[in-house]
């Protein structure tokens, strides 16, 4: 799969109020592209609310990033993946592991393999 095949899944699968981890009671999508994340330079994306009064956001740019280095990661998406490329945003939230991993899998994209890994479909 390449970058422009799954943009448009991203787009299309994920929702407002979809609930990434159902069994838990946050990482709950409240906005979707056209959102514009304010502390990403107005990049459109998604934002993920992640506790009562918590939310990160997900830039398109920073999936596309990750879905880069998963790709040269034997398609392996990880912690060390996210850490490589976003460690000031891993330092501040290590949630956003996971939920850059659920987006990726609720589009259909990457499928969950264990509690840590997630690989490109």
């Amino acid at each position: 799969m390449k970058w422009n095949e799954a943009l448009p899944l991203l787009k299309a699968k994920i929702g407002l109020d979809l609930h990434l981890t159902p069994e838990k009671n946050f990482k709950i999508v409240r906005d979707i592209p056209p959102y514009k994340c304010k502390n990403y330079n107005n990049s459109e994306g998604f934002r993920v609310q992640v506790g009562t009064n918590t939310y990160v956001n997900i830039p398109l740019d920073m999936l596309e990033t990750i879905f880069e280095a998963t790709k040269q990661n034997n398609n392996t998406y990880n912690r060390a993946i996210f850490e490589t490329n976003f460690p000031r945003e891993l330092n501040a939230k290590p949630c956003n592991v996971h939920s850059v991993g659920k987006l990726f899998e609720h589009a259909g994209i990457m499928q969950m393999v264990d509690k840590r890994n997630y690989k490109i479909l």
